[in-house]
């Protein structure tokens, strides 16, 4: 007891006191930090986007030719010899490719392209011409002569006028009556026949003014004109060779095409006709936006390549009858094009915008995640992810717009989703990293 009651046994106790209390302390913050790396080993590495908002397109797609809208075959409509194959502007023959020039405003024919030898045609005109200028030369004469006889009937009726006072006042001679009587129906019959022979010299001018019109005709179905701006799609005539409409093969598109002297197209304008699915084609309307590209649809991709033309149009026509047999849905649409960057003939793709919002909640499409048909995202909270179930709307190849569960500017998982579970530890990855395991 006296040992209690020394200062030295009290100063030893602090000091063990103090070294035992320290070294507690020391273990406990080993433990907290060895715990801390334990929880940042097991952290998941995933890389993130915030919801933003931006604008995004519903689209529909189909496939289809472009056939230019203004498409013509051009027919001699007799026989002959080709005597004349335009120009280009090079001054060579026109050919499959060169550009023609059609009617401008107010003309009836535009670039002379080809002509068959036309002296039959030419010989009937003057024919035709001679004919009627003889034919009106006989109206003026039959004109002339209903004059006459009208004036003469005008005598011979004033002078039997007369008689017939005088013969009923016994003034004349019965024979003196019934002469002035015969020469004044003598004057009518004349004026008859005379206005007969008018109506046929009229008559006469009709029937050559329409033979030289026909004449004409057939001299202009001798000659193919330009009928609009375009180019020859084909060329199947050559100088000094035979035409006959006989030849013309009208019994499909590709052998008319074979057949028909020229045909001729107007690449700055074309059609592509589209079957759609009727799910899809009911939300089509006629106005709506379409980007039309080469090719076929990237099935796997969903986009077309970069380095293909893209060209903007509009829905045409969208027909209000099901196509039976596929139950379809038939879509017309036009595009205009400064260059011949789709040709006539291309099949193409074409994508219609049938919705459009400026300013959706958007998230990547590679952020998002299923359950039971549901969709979810994995949302960062405190180096958490935390599951977050969304109501999504318009979704296009690259985002989903979000219409509830989500706000702006939230970070959402958008690789390493398929690692992670409700309070999963993670950290954000650099570009530079990669998470792992990712499937």
């Amino acid at each position: 007891m006296k040992i209690l009651k020394k200062p030295a046994f009290w100063v030893i106790s602090l000091l063990v006191s103090g070294l035992l209390i320290g070294i507690l302390n020391r273990l406990d913050s080993l433990d907290d930090l060895r715990n801390q790396e334990n929880q940042k080993s097991a952290s998941v590495g995933v890389y993130t986007a915030p919801a933003k908002k931006d604008g995004i397109s519903k689209w529909v797609v189909g496939e289809g030719t472009a056939l230019a809208v203004r498409k013509r075959h051009l027919i001699f409509e007799t026989s002959g010899k080709v005597v004349f194959i335009a120009g280009d502007k090079d001054g060579a023959p026109i050919r499959e490719g060169s550009r023609i020039q059609g009617p401008s405003h107010g003309e009836k024919f535009g670039q002379l392209l080809a002509r068959l030898d036309k002296r039959g045609q030419t010989a009937r005109v003057i024919q035709s011409e001679a004919g009627l200028s003889e034919a009106r030369q006989n109206v003026s004469a039959a004109k002339a002569a209903l004059a006459q006889t009208q004036t003469t009937l005008t005598v011979a009726q004033s002078s039997f006028e007369r008689s017939k006072i005088l013969h009923q006042k016994k003034l004349i001679s019965v024979s003196r009556f019934e002469q002035d009587n015969a020469t004044f129906e003598s004057a009518k019959s004349m004026v008859k026949n005379a206005k007969a022979e008018l109506g046929a010299a009229r008559s006469r001018i009709k029937s050559m003014q329409a033979a030289l019109n026909q004449a004409k005709i057939e001299m202009e179905n001798t000659a193919i004109f330009a009928p609009f701006d375009g180019i020859i799609a084909r060329l199947n005539i050559s100088e000094g060779g035979f035409f006959s409409p006989a030849i013309i093969d009208n019994s499909n598109s590709a052998a008319i095409l074979d057949t028909a002297p020229i045909t001729v197209v107007d690449p700055g304008e074309l059609e592509i006709t589209l079957n759609l699915p009727v799910f899809d084609g009911m939300h089509v309307k006629e106005g709506q936006n379409a980007v039309v590209t080469w090719g076929g649809i990237d099935w796997l991709g969903g986009e077309w390549e970069k380095e293909d033309p893209v060209i903007f149009g509009r829905v045409y026509s969208v027909s209000p009858v099901l196509n039976i047999g596929g139950r379809t849905v038939r879509i017309k649409v036009r595009l205009k094009q400064k260059e011949a960057l789709i040709p006539h003939g291309m099949f193409v793709t074409c994508w219609i915008e049938v919705n459009k919002k400026t300013d959706a909640l958007l998230v990547p499409i590679t952020s998002l995640l299923y359950r039971d048909d549901k969709p979810y995202v994995y949302v960062i909270v405190n180096d958490k992810a935390i599951k977050r179930p969304i109501q999504i709307g318009l979704t296009d190849e690259e985002a989903v717009e979000v219409i509830k569960g989500l706000t702006e500017n939230e970070q959402v998982v958008t690789k390493g989703k398929y690692r992670l579970h409700e309070g999963t530890h993670v950290r954000i990855l650099v570009k530079e990293e990669e998470p792992k395991d990712e499937s």
